[in-house]
């Protein structure tokens, strides 16, 4: 993997959200891969509705346009806005973090639950499992009910409500692996 040059796009505004994902997958590539991380200019500053997702995948493709010699690009937002339209903007690889994670849990259990920040993004989230071709091996998608921006580590209460909905998911629903929706 020498020389591969891999663009993260952060479609939010949230340039702490960009360096802490930077830091993460920096650390998983083989050395000599370069990670040139990319935050949004414009847009919503956390992306939890069909409204900010859409404004999101408009940055997504502006971004892609803007660097395009990338070898592959990384979309850094669970719901992978723009996805399949940068999919045609570019022959590199285009991975959403969502069907990445989708498909990864499909491959580890058999049955995996989702666990999300707000209620309002279920219906989108099952429709994504349904197009990554997953959606028999996801038991329920969970909703914490707490917005982005009241998440992290300054916030110990969402460490205690994941792993509430999380065995909740394992006991009531008989998920064998979790998936955690938020970039």
């Amino acid at each position: 993997m020498s020389g591969f040059r891999l663009a993260l796009i952060n479609p939010n505004t949230d340039r702490g959200h960009t360096a802490a994902m930077s830091g993460a997958i920096t650390n998983a590539l083989p050395p000599g891969a370069e990670v040139n991380s990319l935050t949004s200019p414009r847009g919503p500053r956390s992306i939890e509705s069909a409204v900010d997702a859409t404004f999101a995948a408009a940055e997504v493709l502006r971004t892609i346009q803007e660097h395009p010699d990338y070898d592959g690009y990384l979309i850094a937002c669970f719901s992978d806005p723009g996805v399949p339209a940068a999919r045609e903007l570019t022959t590199a690889p285009v991975v959403g973090i969502g069907e990445a994670a989708y498909r990864a849990a499909s491959m580890l259990a058999r049955r995996f639950a989702v666990i999300t920040t707000l209620r309002r993004g279920i219906p989108d989230l099952l429709d994504a499992i349904d197009t990554a071709g997953v959606s028999r091996h996801c038991v329920g998608v969970l909703a914490l009910e707490i917005p982005v921006a009241q998440q992290g580590a300054e916030f110990p209460a969402t460490t205690e409500a994941i792993l509430e909905l999380g065995a909740r998911a394992m006991s009531e629903l008989g998920a064998e692996a979790l998936v955690l929706a938020c970039g």
